[in-house]
């Protein structure tokens, strides 16, 4: 037992020199690179940044520091890392490590491919619905309700409030952020599935959230240059008919 103790004792005395070691060979190969005026040039933050986070070119700054003291994965220019997001918190000097950067947008969440001012809505897809599937991230549509208006003045011989159907553009230019779970700009999204996301302002959530449970919609896909603006009056199966 003593033998054995003595040998771990003997194992640890070792490994405290061999790491003594180590560190000084590391720190006196710094201060040698300092004395020779060789140096790195590495990005780190320039204020505390917080965790998904956006990062722009203020939020960074590119300095030198003595060769063999750069992380092996820093960013090396403000470009690798401009317009991505944070994984987890920066603090104000630290050298940015791509390991704590999402690599790419769809990466990091679809609530950083939101516009400003706008929210993200889903609507429930089908065949008809989603333009056979044809439609991708990125690409625009128009927004199709069609529900029952009552006709006015007008009733049936038991004096109930007559209604038609009535099918009119609530919005146009309304952006897909994603089909099912597809937010890759340009990538078809899979057949079948149950949601496309739409990016609308507040104001036409409420109206899109309505037309889809009060009534039935329907997404019309916009040519990739269009940017039009239509104004329609809707129709009605009476205007549909025309004249008799």
């Amino acid at each position: 037992m003593q033998k054995t103790n003595k040998k771990i004792l003997l194992l640890a005395l070792l490994l405290t020199v061999l790491t003594g070691f180590v560190a000084q060979r590391f720190l006196t190969g710094l201060e040698r690179a300092a004395a020779e005026g060789t140096y790195d040039e590495v990005v780190v933050a320039a204020r505390d940044i917080p965790a998904r986070t956006m990062l722009t070119s203020e939020m960074l700054s590119v300095v030198q520091v003595a060769t063999g003291s750069r992380h092996p994965g820093a960013a090396l220019s403000k470009d690798q890392l401009v317009g991505k997001m944070t994984v987890q918190p920066l603090i104000s000097g630290e050298q940015v490590l791509m390991a704590r950067i999402f690599s790419s947008a769809d990466k990091s969440g679809l609530a950083y491919q939101i516009p400003d001012g706008y929210r993200a809505v889903s609507v429930t897809a089908s065949l008809r619905v989603a333009v056979s599937y044809f439609l991708r991230p990125g690409d625009f549509v128009d927004v199709i309700a069609s529900f029952d208006l009552p006709v006015p003045d007008k009733f049936d011989p038991e004096n109930k409030e007559v209604r038609e159907q009535y099918s009119h553009i609530i919005l146009e230019k309304v952006a897909v952020l994603a089909v099912g779970q597809e937010i890759r700009p340009g990538t078809a999204g899979i057949i079948g599935s149950e949601t496309i996301t739409l990016a609308v302002t507040p104001e036409q959530a409420e109206k899109l959230v309505w037309a889809e449970d009060y009534g039935k919609i329907r997404l019309a896909l916009r040519p990739a240059a269009d940017n039009r603006t239509v104004t329609t009056g809707g129709i009605t199966a009476r205007e549909l008919e025309g004249p008799r």
